[in-house]
């Protein structure tokens, strides 16, 4: 018998929904606070076209776009149609860009809150959403959260399973005879595979001179003594004072007001 995976589930809920409310696509958000955005779960769509690059997998900065933010912040639905004088010139620009006509963003809730956005996109025309429609999408959003949520209690079971052998793997390699470097190699590899992260950086602070002194880097797939060339860093004064004497985490998004210009510029690169 064939197993019925996670993924397929959501992608059955996203079919039902679709074609329950008969529009041209659904979309299944998981929200994380943590990174302040979205995780596209699940994509059905009746045929592929214009616009339609979204896909499982996708991350949505959740200010690159005012609906979802207001959608999962303010726990509201959003109706948005090409048609409406008043939409914002970001979200009409959002929605031109991928062939869209009219959409409705449901948050998705559970005990604590907004788990995830589901979203109803229309592209052969422009679809004002009846009160009826509203009322079988608040219906069909339940099973809809239902499934994110077993999904990311799933995702994080893997995570800790990942994070517990990528310790003990480092573990292993400050007991063996590996020089400090190849732990160093192991730790920062490790690290962006259990907490699934493209780049993972090591520095060492050399309090003397107030730098960081890089020392092992995972870029991608670049990972190595070849992409480590002992360049140093200033200590910014912050990270000074909270990250390496207080001996803090730090914690930076794009998102944050008070983000410095230059660490700002330094992420978008």
């Amino acid at each position: 018998m064939e197993r019925i995976t996670s993924d397929d589930v959501l992608v059955d809920v996203a079919r039902r929904t679709a074609e329950a409310l008969n529009v041209w696509e659904c979309q299944l958000y998981q929200y994380l606070p943590e990174r302040d955005e979205l995780l596209a779960m699940a994509i059905w769509s009746r045929g592929s076209g214009v616009g339609e690059e979204v896909c499982a997998g996708m991350r949505i900065p959740l200010g690159g776009e005012p609906t979802y933010t207001t959608v999962v912040l303010d726990g509201v639905v959003r109706e948005n149609r090409l048609d409406d004088p008043d939409l914002s010139p970001l979200t009409r620009e959002f929605m031109q860009q991928r062939g869209e006509t009219s959409a409705i963003h449901v948050p998705l809730v559970q005990q604590h809150g907004v788990i995830g956005v589901l979203t109803l996109i229309e592209r052969r025309r422009v679809r004002r959403f009846s009160e009826e429609d509203k009322r079988l999408l608040a219906l069909l959003a339940v099973p809809a959260a239902v499934a994110v949520h077993n999904e990311r209690l799933l995702r994080r079971q893997q995570q800790r399973t990942r994070e517990l052998a990528s310790l003990l793997e480092s573990i292993r390699a400050t007991s063996s005879s590996a020089s400090v470097q190849e732990i160093l190699e192991v730790v920062v590899n490790r690290s962006a595979e259990a907490l699934d992260v493209p780049s993972v950086t090591i520095y060492e602070y050399v309090e003397e001179e107030a730098s960081l002194v890089l020392r092992a880097v995972r870029e991608g797939t670049t990972r190595g003594p070849a992409a480590v060339d002992g360049s140093t860093l200033e200590a910014a004064p912050r990270m000074d004072d909270v990250l390496l004497h207080r001996g803090e985490i730090v914690e930076q998004h794009l998102s944050d007001p008070d983000l410095a210009a230059d660490v700002r510029l330094a992420m978008l690169r």
